[in-house]
């Protein structure tokens, strides 16, 4: 659900937002496997460490396999889903000021849903939710998660060619992307997850999230579950708004980025012609018509 809030409302949580970034900052609150709505963090980053992964993998080969699995991970409504007492607790936790986080609290405390059922309403006292929209929210999250990397304590993530370097696991937001060069590795990984998120009261939707095994040909693939489910693989996937292939080539990413701009550019067409906009007299008439002319006389 929606946040509808006013301008002032606005202007004091991006003060309290700022407030709350630069002790995150001080504090190394938000790891750096998180690249969503904080400073100097984008969503190309994970893109590019993404695309090196595949590279690194297929140059080192770990375990005599150049293969890279990378389980992108949808969870269910996650804004809407935190236990808003839990979300005060990892607050606590993590030893934000006391002050900041009884102002936090003064937002959610009065706050109500109305639901609206023809000309029946009823006004509900939410219990779970960050609110969307809020200025504040995408940075709640993050902290509320950022204990995250406990799901791949005890396994090895995917190579980078740096010694005892590895990345096991990318976030963007709620977006997740889990990596390793073995299956099994990511398969103890899934299985973490899902404890995790059973503490965290996130619901991951297994529906939509999938697998790609990058650097392989083969036809069969070893079966990756998340509580009993089998994910299922993929060979074309969008992550973070660009659409990918298993090679990574940017130009599928352009052609997919290119199609909307090619339908948008024939629709004008199409409407200037319809019009006909190639007539200089007959749209000087129109503008003139527009400017001089009272909207209820046209």
């Amino acid at each position: 659900m929606l946040a509808v809030s006013n301008t002032l409302y606005r202007l004091y949580t991006n003060v309290l937002r700022s407030m709350v970034q630069d002790w995150c900052e001080k504090y190394n609150i938000i790891p750096d496997s998180q690249f969503g709505f904080f400073p100097g963090r984008n969503t190309l980053q994970p893109l590019f460490i993404l695309r090196h992964l595949k590279h690194a993998a297929q140059i080192l080969q770990p375990q005599g396999s150049p293969r890279l699995y990378a389980t992108f991970i949808d969870f269910k409504q996650a804004y809407d889903s935190i236990p808003r007492d839990r979300l005060w607790e990892h607050l606590h936790k993590c030893q934000m000021p006391s002050q900041l986080i009884s102002i936090i609290k003064d937002l959610y405390r009065d706050d109500k849903y109305i639901l609206i059922d023809g000309d029946k309403r009823a006004s509900v006292q939410p219990t779970h939710g960050v609110k969307q929209g809020c200025p504040l929210s995408p940075l709640l999250f993050s902290i509320y998660v950022n204990d995250i990397g406990c799901i791949t304590n005890g396994e090895t993530g995917a190579v980078t060619g740096l010694p005892n370097f590895h990345v096991s696991h990318m976030l963007y937001a709620d977006d997740l992307a889990l990596t390793a060069n073995n299956h099994t590795h990511m398969q103890a990984m899934l299985n973490k997850l899902q404890g995790y998120a059973t503490r965290k009261c996130l619901t991951v939707n297994t529906k939509k999230s999938e697998v790609v095994c990058f650097n392989s040909r083969a036809d069969t693939l070893p079966q990756l579950l998340y509580d009993g489910e089998n994910l299922p693989y993929t060979d074309s996937f969008k992550y973070l708004g660009m659409v990918c292939d298993k090679r990574l080539n940017l130009s599928t990413a352009a052609e997919a980025a290119l199609k909307p701009c090619i339908v948008g550019t024939y629709c004008v067409k199409a409407f200037a012609n319809d019009h006909n906009f190639t007539n200089r007299l007959h749209v000087f008439i129109w503008l003139l018509k527009t400017y001089a002319v009272p909207a209820g006389m046209l």
